[in-house]
């Protein structure tokens, strides 16, 4: 199929009458840093963040779902095409909107606009609102985040962020990172029981495959279960057409941090620490080791191919 008609297709199953969406608020919180979830001071900083809940139709409650979370450009017609998968396979889908209710539109040209620990906490913040609901069941929810929002479904597996976020609830059942950011390691992963799925772009030259290559056989090595998936010829963003070059973006792709067990992310060429202020801490790395642009878009078959294999990943880990 054509990409245009594809596209349309899309936007069409989306938004026809017989498939049921509404809106959906989740609270949540803008932690400058990972220790403040870990120590509980990222309850200081509530936001209403606005999410949108479809729901397949003739599967009687409760659902399977997952939450989609956006990258550093926002809703994309990839997180659509991702949510419509979803729906075509019986499970629900919350797409949420992690930019709207902080007053931002995008932190692609400036990444010291939001922080990666405020991503990871809208994750958490969308399990529960999507727990607190009668027709999605609590114990058959996943998470699938793009680029930026592959950082949340990450993170989600680190047991002490969970625990500390969460309290005594669970987790997410089941990860799933498109071309997500693996700059950012933790020193210690102590990962969940629930597996994460990494989708990955052998010619990602914004979030390189072989980080998060190297971050599954961690999680590996460390008791949980990882495994990705490298596809040949794709670039960031390969759910979209492409490849082309977009120079207005920052690339951190040269740059390292480790996550101390504290929570206090290190910029690992010179100890840099993030303090209180997340711009000043991305600023300076970025000068450091950051340049501006990266190649956008994939082809038609690693579409395809990631397509099913993140619908065929979700509804194994999320069957009854």
């Amino acid at each position: 199929m054509p990409r245009l008609l594809a596209a349309a297709c899309c936007a069409a199953f989306l938004h026809a009458p017989s498939m049921a969406q509404e809106a959906l608020a989740v609270t949540s919180y803008t932690p400058t840093q990972f220790s403040d979830i870990l120590d509980g001071r990222f309850r200081q900083s509530p936001v209403a963040l606005a999410g949108k809940l479809f729901v397949p139709p003739g599967i009687a409650p409760p659902l399977p779902a997952v939450v989609v979370m956006h990258g550093s450009g926002g809703i994309r017609a990839g997180d659509h095409d991702v949510v419509q998968a979803l729906l075509q396979a019986g499970i629900a889908a919350l797409l949420l909107d992690s930019f709207g209710g902080r007053g931002l539109s995008s932190t692609g040209a400036d990444q010291g606009r939001l922080s990666t620990a405020a991503t990871a906490i809208d994750g958490f913040a969308a399990l529960l609102a999507l727990r607190a609901r009668p027709d999605i069941d609590p114990q058959r929810i996943g998470i699938a985040g793009f680029s930026r929002g592959g950082i949340a479904a990450i993170f989600t597996q680190q047991a002490p962020l969970r625990d500390a976020a969460l309290g005594a609830a669970p987790g997410y059942r089941a990860h799933a990172a498109l071309y997500p950011s693996c700059a950012a390691q933790w020193e210690q992963v102590v990962p969940a029981a629930s597996p994460i799925l990494f989708l990955l772009g052998e010619k990602d030259d914004l979030s390189p495959a072989a980080k998060c290559v190297a971050y599954a056989d961690r999680i590996r090595q460390a008791g949980g279960r990882a495994q990705a998936i490298v596809y040949p010829g794709a670039s960031h963003q390969f759910l979209e057409p492409g490849p082309e070059w977009r120079g207005r973006t920052q690339n951190y792709a040269a740059c390292d941090y480790v996550i101390r067990p504290g929570g206090e992310m290190v910029y690992a060429k010179t100890g840099l620490v993030a303090g209180a202020d997340w711009a000043a801490f991305a600023h300076q790395v970025f000068r450091d080791c950051g340049k501006w642009g990266f190649t956008h878009g994939g082809t038609r078959d690693s579409r395809e191919q990631a397509l099913r294999d993140l619908t065929d990943f979700f509804r194994a880990q999320l069957a009854r």
